[in-house]
């Protein structure tokens, strides 16, 4: 009776504990989700980076001394809220997968990445703005304005990409030969 009871408890507690298994093939799909996600936030930065060039403020804006192109600065803008949008959604779309827990663990990692590149756009924005506000009161008040240079280069958190790794590798270790 007791080895019965004893054994009986130790299989309940072992079906609770596979909950927290990964079977190699889901920690290997799960692998080549995080590549496909690395490589679409990547497309989403280079993206950033093509969209606030120089080149591409100047058509929005102008060169210096000349008027802007309303639709140009409209569509500019919309482009940047979409830009923030997709990281967003990026993120959210990780974080809403329904996965083992070591997974979502995994993929919540991965998702947490978009903290830096959210950060900059956001700080970007709001220093946009206020040059924009600057410039535009030295020129209302009969005073020449510096020229408006804006550059949006977002780039990847080191230490989310390493912590990244530590989950993965301690994934990779918790998996039990043969399972």
């Amino acid at each position: 009776m007791l080895a019965d009871a004893f054994l009986e408890g130790v299989k309940r507690h072992d079906a609770e504990y596979q909950r927290f298994q990964v079977a190699p093939s889901v920690l290997k799909e799960a692998s080549e989700v995080i590549q496909a996600k690395m490589r679409e936030v990547k497309g989403i930065v280079d993206r950033s980076d093509l969209m606030w060039s120089p080149q591409a403020m100047e058509a929005a804006v102008g060169k210096e001394g000349e008027e802007g192109d309303p639709e140009a600065i409209a569509e500019l803008a919309a482009r940047s809220v979409k830009l923030y949008e997709d990281v967003l959604a990026w993120a959210v779309e990780l974080r809403d997968r329904d996965v083992p827990a070591p997974i979502h663990l995994l993929y919540l990692t991965l998702a947490l990445m978009q903290a830096k590149p959210l950060r900059e756009i956001r700080e970007f924005a709001e220093q946009f703005d206020r040059d924009v506000h600057d410039v535009v009161t030295e020129l209302r008040a009969g005073r020449e304005s510096s020229p408006l240079v804006a550059v949006l280069k977002l780039s990847m958190d080191p230490e989310a990409n390493q912590a990244l790794d530590s989950v993965m590798n301690w994934l990779l270790a918790s998996i039990e030969p043969g399972k």
